[in-house]
């Protein structure tokens, strides 16, 4: 059993080890050391080991997701659910539908509702009556802070209704030489359509440029270049679409087996209409919070982050676009950290800058919560194996590390729990900025260098 005395040497030496790897050792040397920052906390010892610029702010990029997730499970509970609710009229053979922000409705769930439909005398449809007015008229919207100016998936907008994270999977196969090649859609409904103007050639390698516009109320797969005969995989991309109530309704229409045809209509739906006796009823719900921070987290999707960030501002301020204020008012009141936040997701090059010692503040105090911690670190990735975290060029160890990652065009940030090589378990996290975008050293491989050195000497 290690000493008091003994801690503090250890705690010395680690110190005077990793300024020497600051300073000197080739893989570290393309970034400042202002650039860098972290903190690593024994949990054991109660006790700071390893620490640089601990109080200097930093762009976190996803990190944010973090307080995010402690925000909503202070305020709502891991066992909060999303309701979509749903009425019908067999007299008018109407459907009615209230989105209530449930970000993680796919296909499948459409199948599934198409089922307990049935079987409740809820089909068929003639008629769609939706309300997405949660928001107010503002029925989608981007991340705060971020330009609307790009179609990758992680710019997806979020809305009352969100359908297949608001995007679209696109993959594109060749066909012969002189053919367009074939272009297959993750897009139940009419709603995504194709402008198909690339061509196959001869060979194995593919210049294709796909990208998505919005063109008369519809999201347009725009797909243009050359692909190889002879290449074996499909080209696949994930893009975002631009009318979230569109993309859903077309898809739902076509999952319970309605017409594409069928008459959709707006209209802002009081709750005691989903519990009219002279109404069926029925409603999707999502899993339980736990679960969905899980799945944004391993993923890092802005979409659902932006989406619980409005339903925060609403659950709490009566105003959807409070999120944020609500997430800097938990870091106060229980972090007891001041941080200017745009949005609860990270997005945006310069924004949101938090600096280290807050973060650990976060991570220590979910950590001294007994059920909630339970929540917060099981939706974390695991290294080595899944999500974010799934490839880890120079630090193989899987498994040792359970964390967030961040990462913007200069950013990368990880953290979360570490098992060290002793196995004692710490908490960290990590940071860089401005890290050089020329060189052959990449920010990703640069921070699992710098981890492995450090996961050694633990």
């Amino acid at each position: 059993m290690k000493t008091p005395d003994t801690r503090r040497l250890l705690a010395l030496i680690l110190l005077a080890m990793f300024s020497l790897v600051l300073a000197a050792l080739p893989p570290f040397a393309p970034v400042r050391k202002a650039d860098v920052g972290f903190i690593f906390y024994s949990i054991e010892r109660d006790s700071v080991v390893l620490a640089h610029n601990a109080g200097s702010r930093f762009v976190y990029a996803s990190n944010v997701k973090l307080i995010t997730t402690a925000a909503a499970l202070h305020h709502l509970g891991g066992g909060h659910r999303f309701y979509t609710h749903l009425a019908y009229d067999d007299s008018t053979r109407t459907l009615f539908l209230k989105g209530g922000a449930q970000a993680t409705t796919t296909s499948e769930d459409f199948y599934l509702l198409a089922m307990n439909l049935a079987e409740r005398d809820m089909l068929p449809v003639d008629t769609l009556v939706v309300d997405d007015y949660l928001y107010g008229d503002n029925r989608y919207t981007l991340s705060a802070g971020e330009d609307d100016d790009g179609d990758n998936a992680y710019l997806a907008y979020t809305g009352p209704l969100c359908f297949n994270y608001n995007a679209v999977r696109i993959a594109v196969k060749p066909t012969t030489v002189g053919q367009p090649p074939e272009v297959h859609l993750r897009a139940p409904g009419g709603y995504v359509q194709i402008d198909n103007r690339a061509r196959t050639v001869e060979g194995q390698a593919h210049h294709l440029d796909i990208t998505t516009e919005s063109i008369d109320g519809h999201t347009t797969v725009l797909v243009s270049g050359a692909i190889g005969a002879e290449r074996r995989r499909p080209v696949v991309k994930y893009k975002r679409i631009y009318h979230p109530t569109e993309y859903y309704t077309a898809a739902l229409l076509a999952g319970i087996g309605a017409s594409a045809a069928t008459p959709v209509r707006r209209a802002v739906l009081p709750d005691s209409l989903f519990a009219a006796d002279s109404l069926r009823t029925w409603w999707l719900a999502s899993p339980p919070l736990r679960e969905e921070l899980r799945t944004m987290n391993v993923w890092s999707s802005n979409m659902m982050a932006e989406t619980l960030t409005r339903v925060l501002g609403l659950h709490i301020l009566d105003d959807p676009d409070a999120g944020a204020r609500v997430i800097e008012a938990f870091c106060r009141d229980e972090l007891g950290h001041e941080v200017e936040l745009v949005n609860g997701s990270g997005l945006g090059n310069g924004f949101n800058q938090i600096p280290p010692e807050a973060m650990l503040a976060l991570l220590r105090w979910a950590w001294s919560q007994p059920l909630l911690s339970i929540d917060f670190f099981g939706s974390l990735p695991v290294w080595g194996e899944e999500g974010t975290v799934h490839d880890t060029p120079e630090f193989e160890q899987a498994g040792v590390i359970r964390a967030k990652t961040g990462a913007l065009s200069n950013v990368a940030a990880l953290s979360g729990i570490m098992q060290g090589a002793s196995g004692e378990l710490y908490l960290f996290t990590w940071v860089v900025n401005d890290f050089p975008l020329t060189g052959k050293l990449d920010r990703f491989t640069y921070r699992n260098r710098m981890l492995k050195a450090i996961w050694q000497e633990l």
